[in-house]
């Protein structure tokens, strides 16, 4: 988990120069003579005031690791010196990850917000009604199209005409896809050594009505195996949605190789090797529960079935040869806890202070809307039969 995290945080930070790249090769002397005079940071505004808020108060919980901005226990801090679950057993882990979940969530509304802001300001000395393709200094070509100051596209491609970064603003709706292996050649100059080995792309889609309801779709896949942390995940999909006060989310991750310990990057993903670990989630200020599941790589349909602490149940038999004993010490509390005692959901207590999940809980005593309210539709769910192939498509052309 330590280097998926170290490499979501350079994927975000590369995007970060993607834009400021974006903002220096605009000219101004190719946009028609009778450039728009509307307005192009309204959207991007109201982003910031989203994300200003986006994690909810009950995941706000004391730590000894806080970040430049302010937040408090936000793994992405400590991912280079040690992985977001030290000192954790593997249980005890979840409501640090589901912390970190809206973390990243913020993280991609942050660099989409940049993006949106540098492109807009471009963007504003474009006449409404106009499009064109410009040439950059290594070849790659920008291609716009606008219609109006909330109704816009860009295309990047690189030298050999293949797509890297697609923007589009639709009336509030905002899409960022990018494909990190094809960006413009001082973009991956810049990134040395990280630069990705294999296709890793990024895909944000922002749908905003107001502060208290807007909903996020944030995926990363094609993450390079990486030597010293072969069991993290490939593929990252978090979706989250805010109304009247209450989130909802979903968190996906696909392991290509979690299972086994003779795994290496050579090893080809299988149905045998492979894991997904799924948290279902609802919040408010007040506190938060949360389902978690684990799943083979076969499995089609989300249900009770796969809540975590059935995993030894459903899979010791094939995965770990029937050593339930085995399947069960990766549940344990430092070894003194059981399988038993992991019923989900769990509740996050924001009073307490630290990360600490109560498990078997819907947190009635802390919030009766939270007790009462509903996880996301199952719809939103990607299954783990189907997440393996998920890509991102960059568009040819707008």
């Amino acid at each position: 988990m330590k280097k998926s995290i170290r490499n979501f945080v350079l994927l975000s930070i590369n995007v970060m120069l993607l834009s400021l790249l974006l903002a220096s090769c605009g000219d101004d002397t190719a946009a028609p003579a009778a450039a728009s005079t509307t307005s192009t940071s309204a959207t991007e505004t109201k982003l910031s005031t989203v994300e200003s808020s986006l994690v909810p108060s009950s995941l706000t919980y004391s730590s000894s690791f806080t970040d430049a901005r302010g937040d408090v226990a936000d793994p992405q801090v400590e991912a280079d010196s040690a992985g977001p679950c030290t000192g954790y057993s593997y249980m005890g882990c979840q409501p640090v990850l589901l912390r970190m979940y809206m973390n990243m969530t913020k993280t991609f509304m942050r660099v989409t917000r940049l993006v949106l802001n540098k492109v807009g300001t471009e963007m504003g000395t474009v006449a409404d009604g106009s499009s064109a393709t410009e040439t950059l200094s290594d070849s790659a070509t920008l291609t716009y199209s606008k219609t109006d100051a909330n109704n816009y596209s860009i295309l990047l491609k690189d030298a050999n005409g293949t797509p890297a970064m697609y923007l589009s603003l639709a009336s509030g709706v905002v899409t960022l896809k990018t494909s990190l292996q094809y960006l413009p050649t001082s973009i991956r100059d810049s990134m040395g050594t990280d630069a990705p080995t294999t296709n890793e792309k990024i895909q944000v889609t922002l749908t905003y009505t107001d502060e208290n309801n807007w909903n996020i779709d944030s995926r990363v896949v094609g993450m390079a195996c990486e030597t010293d942390d072969v069991a993290a995940p490939s593929t990252i999909i978090i979706k989250v949605a805010k109304s009247s006060g209450v989130w909802q989310g979903k968190a996906m991750m696909y392991h290509p190789r979690w299972i086994g310990s003779s795994n290496t990057c050579s090893t080809t993903p299988s149905d045998t090797t492979a894991t997904c670990i799924y948290s279902d989630f609802v919040a408010n200020n007040s506190a938060a529960k949360a389902n978690v599941y684990m799943l083979a790589r076969d499995v089609s349909t989300i249900s009770s079935t796969y809540i975590i602490n059935k995993w030894c149940d459903n899979y010791a038999a094939t995965l770990y040869g029937g050593n339930t004993s085995s399947c069960t010490g990766l549940f344990s509390n430092n070894g003194t806890g059981s399988a038993s005692d992991y019923v989900s959901p769990f509740c996050m207590d924001p009073n307490s202070g630290s990360p600490v999940a109560t498990w078997n809980s819907t947190c009635s005593s802390l919030s009766s809307t939270i007790s009462a309210a509903d996880f996301g539709a199952s719809s939103d769910w990607i299954a783990p039969s189907s997440i393996y192939s998920v890509d991102i498509t960059i568009p040819s052309s707008l």
